[in-house]
């Protein structure tokens, strides 16, 4: 199940337990991409915006998944896109 999966994941990848309630689904997304082999490589996501607001709790980031983690406020985030041609810093979704 999708939502199972994002609840892991996000504890797996940066320490934090996040409940059910905690997650709002946006979309389902597709991107095809050939790999440098020639091989064509699917990927089929699920979008999720998450509320988390206990930010006492503090971030374990696992090194071999998250380059960096950093917070913004939603005006800062769309500040930093409007600046940006291509916003090659941040994950596409």
């Amino acid at each position: 199940m999708p939502l199972n999966t994002a609840q892991r994941e996000t504890y797996e990848e940066v320490g934090i337990k996040l409940h059910e309630q905690n997650f709002s689904f946006q979309e389902i997304f597709v991107q095809k991409m050939i790999l440098p082999n020639g091989n064509l490589n699917n990927d089929l996501g699920y979008l999720y915006f998450v509320d988390w607001t206990n930010r006492e709790d503090s971030f374990t980031i696992q090194p071999e998944e998250v380059v960096s983690l950093q917070w913004f406020s939603l005006s800062e985030l769309q500040e930093k896109f409007s600046q940006m041609k291509k916003p090659i810093d941040f994950v596409p979704r």
